[in-house]
């Protein structure tokens, strides 16, 4: 909350950081570890602003690609927040994982 401000962060936003989150994770831990590890992430990110069997498909898909995929395809809108938010990492073989928390918590 900054400023007072209370408002809900849009749904393509929140998709976008889970997209980051995901990615991030993989490149850390690689996709068989993060497979398991994210499902616990799901629900937490996407809160209230997707729907739960929204949230229960992405526990059932069996690639960390297809979850990336269908997020995007149920918030088009986060491409551009995506690319934005991963032109913001550092690069360099120095960088960790620091698994934030998401700032929009959980519901």
């Amino acid at each position: 909350i900054v400023d007072g401000d209370t408002a809900e962060p849009p749904r393509e936003e929140v998709a976008a950081e889970l997209v980051l989150f995901v990615r991030e994770t993989v490149r850390e831990l690689g996709e068989r570890r993060a497979s398991g590890f994210l499902k616990k992430f799901y629900g937490w990110y996407l809160g209230g602003r997707f729907p739960k069997p929204f949230k229960q498909e992405l526990l059932q898909l069996a690639s960390i690609e297809e979850v990336e995929r269908r997020l995007i395809a149920a918030a088009p809108g986060a491409i551009p927040i995506l690319e934005r938010l991963e032109a913001e990492i550092p690069s360099g073989d120095e960088v960790t994982l620091e698994l934030p928390v998401s700032i929009y918590g959980g519901g």
